[in-house]
C-alpha cells in the first residue's frame, strides 16, 4: 500500500512538473479546439511557427531564409490564418503539402513545387492584349504572360496562388462593355439662318419664343426661360413640326434648348440649312468613334513620284463614357476642311481648316449642338443674255 501510494504521488508531481514546462515554453498561446490566441513580443518567427503547427499537429519545414523577430497579438484566429499572416506579413509564403507546412520565399515556392504550372483562360469580352498588360502591371514578376490572338485567349504561368490572383483579376476584368448609339446630323447653315435660330454663342440669354411669322426673331431658349415667360403653353410636347421637342445643349456653354428642331425644320423648309449628313455610330464606352463626310483631292506628287491625296470635308471624333448615375459624358471633335486656294503653279492644294473640341454631360436622349465652325466664301455672279451678253464692247449693256 506505502508502495503504491508513494507511486502515486511522484507521478503527479511529475505530470505537474511538465505542464509547468509546457507553460514556459509556449507563454504567448492559448487553444480552444482550432482556433489561437496568440501575444508574443520580439520573438523569433520561427518559434512562433514552430509553436503554431505543434499545437495544430502539423509538421513544419522553414527555409534558411526565414528569420527575424516579430511581434504578434491575435484573438482566437483559425491557426491555418494564423500561419498565413505571420508569414505574408514578413515577406513569406506558406504551402501545405499533405500534413506538413513549408515556409519559404514566394520564389523559392514556385520554383521548388509550383513551377510549370500554366493556365490558359479565354475572353469573351475583353482583348487578350488588353488583359495581358493588365496582368503584367498588377501582378509581381513571377507570373509570365502570354497570348494566343486567335482564340482571344491569355495565357499564364507560376504558382498556384499568383494563378488564383490572376483568375480573379480576370474575372473583374472580361465584363460586358456598355454600348452607345449616336446618331450625328451634320448640318450647313447660311450666316442669316444662324441669326434667325437666335444662337447666342457667348452664353448670353435668350429671348422668349415668337411665332412661325416671327422667325427672324426667333431664339434657342433655355427651359427655364421659356417657362417663365410661358407656364401654360403646349409647344414643349408639341413645337412647330408638331411633335415632342427634344432638349439640346450647346458644347461647353451648356444650356438644355427646347423648341430647336421646330425652328430647324423651319429653316429647312425655306432652304436655309443643308443636310450634309445624317450618319448612325455605335461605340463601346470609351472607345473612340469617327465620322467622315469628305472627298479626296489628289494633286502631282512631283519628279518620278506617285500623285498625292488629302482629306477634305467633315470629320467627328467622339468618344462617349457611360456614368453610374445615367448620364453621359462625351468627348466631341468635329472638323471642316476645305480646299482655299492652289499654289501659285497649282502645284499642291492649300488647305483651310475649322475644328473645335468639347467635352458635355448629357442625359439619354439628349443632343448636343456644336457651331461656330464658320467658312466665309466670295462669289461672283453675274446675269446676262445668251451671246449678246459675250459681245465685245456692248456686253455690258446686255448684263
Amino acid at each position: 500500500m506505502r508502495f503504491k501510494g508513494c507511486t502515486w504521488i511522484r507521478s503527479s508531481r511529475l505530470l505537474l512538473t511538465a505542464a509547468v514546462v509546457a507553460a514556459m515554453l509556449m507563454p504567448g498561446l492559448l487553444r480552444a479546439d482550432d482556433n489561437i490566441t496568440l501575444d508574443f513580443r520580439d520573438t523569433d518567427i520561427r518559434q512562433i511557427i514552430k509553436v503554431i503547427a505543434q499545437q495544430s499537429g502539423t509538421n513544419i519545414i522553414a527555409e534558411k531564409s526565414v528569420r527575424g523577430n516579430v511581434t504578434v497579438k491575435m484573438s482566437d484566429v483559425y491557426y491555418e490564418e494564423a500561419m498565413n499572416l505571420i508569414a505574408k506579413t514578413n515577406g513569406f509564403a506558406v504551402r501545405k503539402i499533405g500534413n506538413t507546412w513549408i515556409l519559404a520565399t514566394e520564389k523559392i515556392l514556385t520554383d521548388s513545387f509550383e513551377k510549370g504550372l500554366t493556365i490558359t483562360k479565354r475572353l469573351q469580352y475583353a482583348k487578350a492584349a488588353d488583359v495581358s498588360k493588365i496582368i503584367s502591371s498588377t501582378i509581381r514578376k513571377e507570373v509570365k504572360v502570354a497570348t494566343d490572338e486567335r482564340i482571344n485567349a491569355v495565357i499564364v504561368s507560376g504558382g498556384k496562388e499568383l494563378l488564383d490572383e490572376v483568375k480573379k483579376l480576370i474575372e473583374t476584368i472580361d465584363t460586358p462593355v456598355h454600348q452607345v448609339m449616336m446618331e450625328a446630323k451634320i448640318v450647313e447653315v447660311k450666316t442669316d439662318a444662324s441669326k434667325s435660330i437666335g444662337f447666342k454663342w457667348q452664353g448670353t440669354t435668350g429671348q422668349d419664343a415668337g411665332t412661325w411669322n416671327d422667325m427672324d426673331s426667333l431664339p434657342v431658349f433655355s427651359t427655364k426661360e421659356y417657362f417663365a415667360a410661358n407656364p401654360d403653353s403646349s409647344l414643349y410636347q408639341e413645337a412647330f413640326t408638331g411633335q415632342q421637342g427634344e432638349m439640346f445643349g450647346l458644347g461647353d456653354f451648356y444650356r438644355d434648348n427646347l423648341l430647336f428642331k421646330a425652328t430647324f425644320s423651319c429653316l429647312e423648309s425655306r432652304s436655309e440649312t443643308k443636310v450634309l449628313s445624317n450618319p448612325k455610330i455605335s461605340s463601346v464606352n470609351g472607345q473612340e468613334a469617327n465620322i467622315v463626310v469628305g472627298t479626296k483631292v489628289i494633286y502631282p506628287g512631283g519628279a518620278d513620284q506617285p500623285p498625292r491625296e488629302k482629306d477634305t470635308g467633315i470629320k467627328l471624333k467622339i468618344t462617349p463614357r457611360i456614368n453610374d448615375d445615367g448620364y453621359i459624358t462625351v468627348d466631341a471633335e468635329p472638323e471642316v476642311s476645305f480646299v482655299e486656294s492652289w499654289s501659285a503653279n497649282n502645284t499642291y492644294p492649300v488647305i483651310g481648316t475649322r475644328s473645335a473640341k468639347t467635352t458635355v454631360r448629357v442625359r439619354d436622349g439628349e443632343e448636343i449642338l456644336i457651331g461656330g465652325l464658320i467658312r466665309d466664301e466670295e462669289s461672283k455672279e453675274n446675269n446676262k443674255i445668251p451671246l449678246l451678253g459675250n459681245l465685245p464692247i456692248i456686253k455690258n449693256l446686255f448684263s
